[in-house]
């Protein structure tokens, strides 16, 4: 490496010079150094707008269910005999209930044994229960009552068991994993338990019925209804009935549009924070469009406005736009509720602006689950595929950097080497004109 003598004999400032002449060349990295800059700030809009799109994506399709766009209230008279819990599927009117009979499992239980240590005979116990396939337990020489009811439990039978202690004996208890009886069946055949035996050491089980079966029994309206369980999901559309306790009760279904509010609400206020995200990655501080603004943002822009406000396809009643329940765009091009107009519309056919958002492949829940696949798709999404032409660019800069790094290198080298050989030179000059100016005296 050459010796860079930087003005010892010239008094010129070389180094100076050269970072000058350098610096001046900088500027094709300079540029590509700002390009990299705004890539990158794009890719961090687009991540943002992504991750807002994600949970919009989240609540389109909880909207497909009716029941997460209206909202309605379910009034038990009496809740120490029904609970309840309602959809946005119910229907508003009172229901007279008499509850005659709660749904009950079968329990059976085995003889006593000394303790839960105590030797089990071995062999086979046998459990069936309806609409399954009977499971053998096989008992092992030397199994205790624990170990039975371990294996019981391991099994694929539909039924739990216990051990019960009543201070001084233990006995293994089973019950049917779910309550009541085949209906229009037997009670009885709720368990069946078979037990076979093949040794002669330990104790059988023995077991006995000792809670038989029941189904729920009540009267809707005076339509009698049996039930396997206590909660019915399936006699009033888009209503849970939780039966507590026997007796007579009313259930009051009202339609409450301060809910359906909030959840409509709560959509315009998704759409919203997705606008704002792509306005924070397109717009300058003053509002104006920047000039590196994301062409793949601005069309998502347009796009998802047409998705929530173009009219929906397949609908024949009269609701078929957003903008009829009062869901319109503001000056600030953001939706907002008119609340007037929501109020007018829910005071109607509540179906009919449930169906806005739940229709089939043409709803606005279904249409903005496929445009917003269309950008958010790792593989094939729109934005997923300008993150990876940014990140090429970004690495395509990082290369023509590095290589101007390195002309600009070389060209560092070569001024200091001239530089150097100047001062040299200059210095064997003065060397000889001294040696000259001392030969003449």
């Amino acid at each position: 490496m050459p010796v860079n003598f930087t003005g010892i004999t010239s008094g010129i400032d070389s180094a100076s010079i050269i970072d000058a002449l350098v610096s001046a060349q900088r500027g094709p990295i300079n540029a590509l150094n700002a390009k990299k800059t705004s890539y990158n700030a794009q890719i961090s809009g687009i991540s943002k707008v992504k991750a807002a799109l994600d949970e919009l994506k989240t609540l389109a399709k909880d909207m497909e269910d009716v029941g997460n766009v209206l909202g309605y209230t379910a009034t038990s008279s009496d809740e120490d005999f029904l609970k309840s819990n309602v959809t946005g599927q119910a229907a508003a009117g009172r229901y007279e209930l008499d509850i005659q009979e709660l749904a009950v499992a079968e329990k059976d239980r085995s003889v006593a044994f000394s303790s839960k240590f105590a030797q089990v005979r071995a062999g086979t116990i046998t459990i069936g229960t309806p609409g399954n396939d009977p499971v053998d337990i096989t008992i092992e020489d030397g199994d205790t009552l624990q170990d039975v009811a371990d294996r019981i439990n391991a099994s694929s039978a539909a039924v739990d068991a216990s051990l019960v202690f009543d201070g001084t004996n233990t006995y293994l208890q089973v019950v049917a994993s779910e309550s009541g009886h085949e209906i229009g069946g037997a009670a009885d055949d709720a368990i069946t338990i078979t037990e076979s035996y093949t040794s002669s050491l330990g104790e059988t089980l023995g077991f006995s019925q000792v809670v038989t079966a029941k189904n729920a029994q009540f009267d809707l309206d005076g339509l009698a209804i049996e039930h396997r369980t206590n909660d019915v999901s399936d006699v009033l559309d888009g209503v849970t009935l939780s039966l507590k306790k026997k007796g007579a009760v009313t259930l009051d279904i009202a339609s409450d549009q301060d809910a359906t509010k909030e959840k409509l609400q709560s959509f315009v206020d998704k759409v919203n924070e997705v606008f704002k995200k792509i306005d924070d990655a397109t717009l300058t501080s003053d509002g104006a469009r920047a000039a590196g603004a994301d062409p793949a943002l601005l069309k998502l822009r347009t796009d998802l406005r047409a998705a929530v406000s173009n009219p929906i396809t397949g609908i024949t009643n009269s609701l078929s736009s957003v903008s009829q329940i009062g869901i319109r765009t503001n000056s600030s091009g953001e939706f907002e509720i008119t609340s007037k107009d929501l109020e007018k519309a829910m005071s109607g056919d509540q179906r009919a602006l449930g169906r806005l958002f739940t229709t089939e492949d043409t709803g606005i829940a279904a249409r903005l689950q496929t445009l917003l696949d269309g950008y958010t798709d790792s593989t094939t999404g729109v934005l997923s595929g300008r993150t990876k032409s940014l990140n090429k660019m970004i690495s395509d800069a990082d290369d023509r950097i590095a290589a101007l790094e390195s002309r600009l290198a070389t060209t560092t080298t070569s001024l200091q080497r001239q530089f150097t050989a100047m001062e040299q030179a200059m210095g064997l000059y003065q060397s000889q004109a001294a040696q000259f100016a001392a030969l003449l005296g």
